[in-house]
C-alpha cells in the first residue's frame, strides 16, 4: 500500500464483475486494501507470470501480459491471462491499475 497514491484507482477487471459487483472501480488506499484482502481470501494468487511488457512513450505508464494462477484450499486451481496496465503519478506512486480480463477467460483444474 506504501507504493500507492492516496487517490489510487483499481479496475481489476474493468467493468462490473464478481470481484467488483457494485462498481467498475475501487478508489482510494482504504478501498483498495479492503478489495485486496477480500480477493486474497476468495482467490489467493499462487503464481504470477509476466509474459510480455509494453512500455509506452509516457514513462509513467506500462502494460503487461500477465498470467495469474491461484490455488484454493480444496485443491482446485484457476488461471487467467490478461492485459494489466499501470500508471504512476509524478511522485512515482501507483495512481491507476487496470486489468483487461473476464471470468469467461478463466480456466479451472485440480491440483495434481
Amino acid at each position: 500500500m506504501a507504493l500507492m497514491a492516496d487517490d489510487v484507482v483499481v479496475e481489476d477487471p474493468i467493468g462490473k464483475s464478481a470481484p467488483t459487483p457494485k462498481a467498475s472501480a475501487v478508489r482510494g488506499k482504504d478501498g483498495v486494501a479492503e478489495f485486496l484482502r477480500h480477493q486474497h481470501r476468495r482467490q489467493p494468487v499462487a503464481d504470477l507470470t509476466c509474459e510480455e511488457t509494453f512500455p509506452s512513450s509516457d514513462p509513467n505508464e506500462v502494460a503487461h501480459i500477465l498470467v495469474l494462477r491461484s490455488k484454493f484450499d480444496n485443491g482446485i486451481t484457476s488461471s487467467v491471462r490478461g492485459v494489466f496496465t499501470y500508471r504512476v503519478n509524478d511522485a512515482g506512486l501507483i495512481a491507476n491499475m487496470r486489468g483487461y480480463w473476464n471470468l469467461d477467460m478463466m480456466t479451472f483444474g485440480n491440483e495434481e
